[in-house]
């Protein structure tokens, strides 16, 4: 086991902190165990890095009014002020072909300090490098300027 995680899984740090780095290590194949029920728990004690990372996991994303689909669990992270989950939202929002809501969701991350999405809201681009664009015909090819 890494030094870090021991350190932290001895003592000196919170239960919440203490949960991640197990959690980490098992994610990494470096502790034994399973990860999901640690990260159901930290989600259900509103930790939103938790809501953010558990939402990743679901293959449908959902509506923002069930609590836990995708956009569900990415909305109650941005509403506890976490810029990634109006991150995950614009995502959603852009692979749905709704661009007014894309639009939306990188604003609201950018005010909540994400200095990409504030970028990216600057430029409005419609059309985007990633594969998920190819699959709605709104992809294009990388520049120099996606790696800075």
């Amino acid at each position: 086991m890494r030094p870090f995680v021991q350190q932290v899984i001895d003592g000196g740090m919170g239960k919440q902190d203490r949960l991640w780095a197990r959690y980490w290590a098992i994610r990494d194949n470096q502790g034994n165990g399973h990860r999901m029920p640690i990260l159901w728990h930290l989600a259900f004690r509103r930790d939103s890095t938790a809501m953010i990372e558990l939402s990743s996991t679901f293959a449908k994303v959902g509506r923002i009014a069930d609590p836990f689909s995708q956009s569900g669990l990415a909305y109650r992270a941005y509403r506890a002020g976490n810029a990634l989950g109006a991150q995950h939202l614009a995502m959603n929002a852009f692979n749905r072909r709704d661009l007014s809501g894309y639009r939306h969701w990188l604003g609201q991350a950018a005010r909540l300090g994400d200095h990409d999405a504030k970028a990216e809201h600057r430029r409005f681009e419609t059309r985007l490098p990633h594969e998920n664009a190819a699959l709605i015909g709104r992809k294009r090819p990388h520049r120099t300027s996606d790696f800075e």
